[in-house]
Formats: C-alpha cells, structure tokens, sequence
C-alpha cells in the first residue's frame, strides 16, 4: 500500500537528514566559537524590520523584548485598523504608515526604502527572541559569506494538547528539515521563516522588487523570497543555536486557516520553481522528494487508507500505528532538546493522529484551493503611480458578489495600494 511506503521512505529521508545535519552542526559550532565574535560581540550595521498589521494584541511584547536594539528597530504599519501604530508610537519606536494594505512584500518593499543598514532582519510582529543574540548571527554571516540565514523558530506557548504537538513540529522541521540543509560548503536552506530572518539588505530589496514585479505570491512570501536568493547563486544557512519563540495557533480553527494557507504557498512556489528539481545537489534532490511524495503522491495517500483499514486484519492495524509511533519517538530523540524531549515524550504517540488530520483536512483542501482558484497573477498589475512615482501593484480584478466570478475592474475604480491614487500608468 502507499501510504505504509511512504511512511518508511518518510523514516529513510529523516535518518539522511539526521546525518546532514550532525554534520553542519560541527561545521557552526567551530563558525560560532572561532570566529571574532566568539569573545566579544562586534559593533554591526543592521536594521530590525516589523511589518505589522492589526497587532495591537502582541506587538507590545514584541517590541518589549527588543528594547536593546530600540534605535534599530523600524516598524511598518499596514494600514492596521487597531492601535498598531500608537502602541509603537507611545513606546518610542519610529513607524511607518501604508495608506492601503499592501500585504506583507508591500510593507516590507515600504520599509526597505527607508533601510540602508548592511543587513536587514526581519521579524513578524508575534515573534521574541529567546536565546543568542542577533549580532552573533551577523558574525556567522560574515564567517560563512551569507546572503541569508534562518533562525531556530519554535512556539511560544505549549499549554494544550494542539499547542504541544505543533512544538514536536516544529522541533523536528528545525533540526532535520533546515538543520540538514545547511553547512559550510554549499548552504541551501530553502526557506527562512517569515517570523524570524536576517538578509544582506541589498539582496533583500532586489528580491523584493522581484516579488512586487510577480504580483502573485501573497502566500508562501517567505519560501519564495528564500528560493529566489537561492536562484540567484545566493547562500543561504541556518544557525539553530539562536533560537526565536513565535504565536502560533491556539485553536483547531486557526490551525486548519492557517496550514492550508501554508500548503497553497508551498504548492506554488514548487510550480513556480519546478526549475529546482534540474539541479545536481541538496535542493534538487528535496524537490524530486517533495514532488514525488507530497505533491504527486498526496493522493495516493488518501485514497490508499481506504484499502488499508478494508483489507487489513483488525489485529495489523495497532501494529502498523505502532511502528509509525517508534520512527516519531526517533525523530524527536533526534530533534527535540533534553528539556523538550521531557515536556513533550507524552505527546509523541499522537503524531500519527495529527498527521492524519493534517492529511486529510487542511493540505486537501489547499490542494482543492490551488486547483481551483482564478491565478493570483490575474487580480495584479505592476504600474507606476503617477502621484507617489513608484511601482506597485494594483488591484484589477473584484469578486461578483452575485456570481462569485472575478471580473475585471474599470480604469477609474483601479487605485495604488499604497497611497489611494486612481488611474496608474
């Protein structure tokens, strides 16, 4: 059956993985202890970007845990419709205000154009840092010659059964997944979390011209923005030893929103960069993998567990849950830190439940939502504004609200996301 195969190849991938990834781990610890910045932190020329929108909720413990870098940090209010910009206002911090959302690649295009820092990093409004420090980072950067480096990101919270099962996730996407994709040689960590990242800030304001000039990735931004660095002969690491703690989804609801929105993003930017499975190296051969057994081989997964549980003896079924359990109890050994493996052993032998429904809930539907939505690139269009002279992307297309089709909008409701000014050319 595929799914019981595809759960052993799962097992093969995460042993290779595991074995990548002690090895980069060597690599940067000799990086991080014998470099300059082993004694002492240098004095490093960087910005701390925030695009927020509607974060009056969290961004003042966001920006409580980064008073010490307070005249670097830069926020970008989205065109918020909560107190955004007073919280950061009244706490000290310099804001800057997109008249119309512009979604996240709009108000970082909008940070960057007041950045002139060497790096940049970006970090979402829900995000705290909670082990090293970003100047350490910065040193690695300079050591290992990077365009880009991802973090350690985990949750903040672990107080309920769904809170403590996405921490053995994460724990396992940050060890095996970008752990095993780094290294001093040819570093190709395909994607650095949109909660936390530090960038060249000169590579970063070409990628993102490049992703305003798309128009479509709304979805994904991270994993596209990183797979561009990629594209252009970038190099990309992670450094797991600086760890970030993030909000993440408390409720089934939230989580379900949440990871379809994931999946959609993670299914274009494969098609979008399917030029990715030519290449001779780590990258490559994770797109062959992800091709053939998430994308390809995701409906064979559904349509597998029907025979499964049919032709199945009663008695094999505990035992094929069983061994599922056994390879999740040797991942997290492999992932998880002592302190996690003990907050979170009681947890493992539900993963395969929460893989389930993860299965079949929200990667179906964002499969389902991928086929079947009009291409992002139809609702866009790239021109300049004649009033702020800067190209943006406008809105050209509207949902019916009587027959739910887009249809195109007429020249003289088209407006600039960005300031409100009708009539682009």
């Amino acid at each position: 059956m595929y799914l019981p195969f595809s759960i052993c190849i799962d097992g093969i991938d995460a042993f290779i993985r595991s074995i990548f990834k002690k090895k980069h781990e060597e690599q940067q610890h000799g990086s991080l202890n014998g470099g300059s910045h082993g004694s002492s932190l240098g004095n490093y020329d960087f910005t701390i970007l925030i695009p927020s929108y509607n974060a009056s909720k969290h961004l003042s413990k966001t920006l409580e845990n980064l008073e010490e870098y307070k005249d670097k940090v830069l926020i970008v209010d989205d065109a918020s419709k909560d107190d955004t910009s007073k919280i950061a206002l009244e706490r000290g911090y310099r804001v800057l205000k997109n008249r119309m959302n512009g979604k996240k690649v709009g108000a970082i295009a909008k940070g960057l154009e007041e950045i002139d820092s060497t790096y940049t990093v970006l970090i979402d409004s829900d995000t705290c840092i909670a082990q090293g420090k970003i100047e350490e980072l910065i040193g690695l950067m300079e050591i290992e010659k990077l365009d880009g480096c991802a973090v350690k990101v985990m949750p903040s919270t672990r107080n309920g059964l769904l809170e403590n099962l996405q921490r053995i996730e994460y724990a396992k996407a940050m060890s095996l997944g970008r752990g095993s994709m780094g290294g001093t040689g040819k570093p190709l960590v395909p994607c650095i979390s949109g909660a936390f990242g530090i960038f060249r800030t000169d590579v970063l304001k070409k990628i993102t011209q490049e992703q305003l000039h798309n128009g479509s990735f709304w979805e994904g931004e991270d994993f596209e923005r990183t797979l561009r660095i990629i594209e252009r002969g970038g190099r990309v690491s992670c450094c797991n030893e600086i760890k970030v703690v993030t909000d993440i989804p408390i409720t089934l609801k939230d989580f379900t929103k949440q990871r379809i929105t994931w999946q959609c993003g993670y299914l274009r930017c494969h098609w979008s960069f399917k030029k990715m499975l030519l290449r001779r190296d780590k990258l490559g051969l994770s797109f062959i993998f992800n091709y053939i057994f998430n994308i390809i081989g995701h409906p064979f997964k559904l349509f597998s567990i029907v025979p499964l549980l049919m032709i199945s003896r009663i008695e094999i079924l505990p035992i094929f849950y069983g061994v599922y359990v056994v390879l999740e109890i040797i991942l997290a050994k492999i992932s998880l830190t002592e302190e996690e493996w003990k907050q979170s052993k009681k947890y493992i032998p539900l993963i395969p439940l929460y893989g389930l429904y993860q299965l079949f809930v929200p990667t179906t539907i964002g499969y389902l939502k991928i086929i079947v939505t009009v291409d992002e690139r139809k609702k866009f269009r790239l021109a300049k504004c004649p009033k702020c002279k800067r190209l943006t992307p406008y809105k050209m297309w509207k949902k019916d609200s009587e027959t739910h089709k887009w249809v195109p909008l007429k020249l003289d409701t088209i407006k600039c996301r960005r300031c409100g000014t009708s009539n682009p050319h």
